[in-house]
């Protein structure tokens, strides 16, 4: 184990391989697993390492992020604290998104909300057999924070570049 804090671990697999494992209760993210995600992108580009696999041992891969503690800061009206964390969890994803250096992601059982937007911003994912994945914040209101709607928007793009374009018959009158 190279670092571990509350919500997350960096170990070293083996053969050039660093995971981050997630172990915070019910594999929300917070804090904890944003800060230790970060440390682990410093080292895989650092050039210690050839790649990152995201993944953990739990009872589900990753539930999204805590809602109760963003839905305490926005009654409390701190929305400086909460920007900052959402912000925070762009950048997460972003950073593994854009990494020098490929990331793998590994879901299995649920994996909602922010673990689908983990999942979706890895260069490879290989999942389970069984996984339950999802965008849950839209049924509490919210958009998805991780960057998912800028990656929706691209891939379409894309794909619609791709196309050709179909005629439209005549009309006839």
């Amino acid at each position: 184990m190279l670092k571990k804090n509350s919500g997350a671990s960096l170990i070293d697999l083996g053969d050039g391989v660093l995971c981050l494992e997630f172990h915070s209760k019910m594999n929300a993210i917070g804090g904890d697993i944003i800060q230790m995600a970060r440390n682990g992108i410093d080292l895989l580009e650092k050039g210690g390492y050839e790649g990152m696999v995201v993944g953990n041992q739990g009872e589900n891969f990753c539930v999204g992020a805590n809602l109760m503690l963003m839905l305490l800061e926005a009654q409390e009206g701190n929305w400086d604290d909460l920007n900052a964390v959402v912000k925070a969890f762009q950048q997460m994803c972003m950073s593994l998104r854009y990494s020098a250096k490929p990331v793998v992601v590994s879901p299995f059982a649920l994996t909602l909300g922010g673990g689908c937007e983990v999942s979706m911003h890895g260069d490879a994912v290989h999942s389970a057999a069984e996984v339950y994945c999802g965008l849950v914040e839209v049924g509490v209101g919210l958009l998805p924070a991780g960057g998912v709607p800028r990656r929706f928007t691209s891939a379409t793009s894309q794909d619609a570049r791709r196309r050709r374009p179909v005629p439209v018959p005549a009309q006839s009158v």
